[in-house]
C-alpha cells in the first residue's frame, strides 16, 4: 500500500473541515498555523511553500532524494530550518520504509500530478538532488571526471540493454552507439588526468629504491669472484 508523506497536513485539513479528529502532536500544531494562533515562524514559511504548486514539487522532490538541507538551501534559498519545518510537519520521509516504498509513491503519483511536477519526482529517483539543482539552473558543481564516469556508465548499461534483440535492428544499432559513447568516455577518463601517470612512476619509482638489495664486489658481505656461477 502507499503511504502519504503529506499525511499529517492532509489530516489537519480534515480536522479545520471539522471531518476528523486528531491527537497527533504535529497536527495540531499545524492546524494552529493555519488558523493563525502560532508564532511558529520556520512553519508558517514552511506552509506557504506547500500551498505552491512548484515550491511543494521542488522540495518534496529533495527530500525524496535525501539530499542534505544545505545542499537544499543553496539551490532554493529557502532556510535550513524551514526545510527541517517542512519535513517534519508537511512532507515525512519516514513514512518509506525503503527506496523500493518511494518507487510505489512516484509511480501512484502520475495518477494526479502533471507531467512537469512528475519529472521532478522521477529526476529525485532517478537522478538525485544534484540533478534537480541543474534543472533550477543554480549549476552542480560535478567535476568532469565524475561527468565521464556517469556517461561511460550509462553508455555501457544503455549498450547492454539491447540483448536479445534482433542484430539488425533499430535497438541493436543504438546499442552500438551507447557502447560507442561508452568507450570515448572510458578512453577521456584515462586521458583526463596527466597526474594518474606521474603518480604511476612515482610509485614505480619509490618500489624500485625502497629495498636495493643488489651487492657490489667492495660489500664485505659480498661472495668471491671465483664462488659465482656463471
Amino acid at each position: 500500500m502507499v503511504q502519504d508523506p503529506h499525511h499529517r497536513i492532509h489530516t489537519a485539513m480534515a480536522v479545520m473541515d471539522k471531518k476528523k479528529t486528531s491527537t497527533d502532536q504535529k497536527v495540531l500544531e499545524l492546524l494552529k498555523v493555519m488558523q493563525g494562533k502560532s508564532t511558529f515562524t520556520d512553519l508558517m514559511y514552511a506552509l506557504d511553500k506547500f500551498k505552491s504548486d512548484r515550491a511543494r514539487i521542488i522540495l518534496d522532490s529533495f527530500l525524496l532524494a535525501n539530499t542534505p538541507h544545505d545542499v537544499i538551501r543553496r539551490a532554493t534559498d529557502v532556510p535550513p530550518a524551514v526545510i527541517q519545518a517542512y519535513r517534519d510537519y508537511i512532507f515525512d520521509v519516514s513514512v518509506f520504509r525503503d527506496h523500493l516504498d518511494k518507487i510505489d509513491y512516484v509511480s501512484h503519483s502520475k495518477q494526479y500530478l502533471p507531467r512537469d511536477q512528475q519529472a521532478f519526482y522521477e529526476a529525485a529517483l532517478n537522478q538525485g538532488g544534484e540533478y534537480i539543482t541543474w534543472l533550477l539552473n543554480r549549476g552542480s558543481g560535478r567535476p568532469p571526471k565524475e561527468a565521464l564516469e556517469n556517461i561511460m556508465t550509462e553508455g555501457l548499461f544503455m549498450g547492454q540493454s539491447h540483448r536479445g534483440s534482433d542484430p539488425t535492428s533499430e535497438r541493436a544499432r543504438q546499442a552500438r552507439s551507447w557502447f560507442q559513447l561508452a568507450a570515448q568516455a572510458a578512453t577521456n577518463l584515462q586521458r583526463l588526468d596527466p597526474r594518474d601517470d606521474v603518480d604511476a612512476l612515482e610509485e614505480l619509482r619509490l618500489a624500485l629504491t625502497k629495498d636495493n638489495s643488489v651487492q657490489t664486489a667492495d660489500d664485505k658481505d659480498a661472495p668471491q669472484p671465483d664462488t659465482i656461477l656463471h
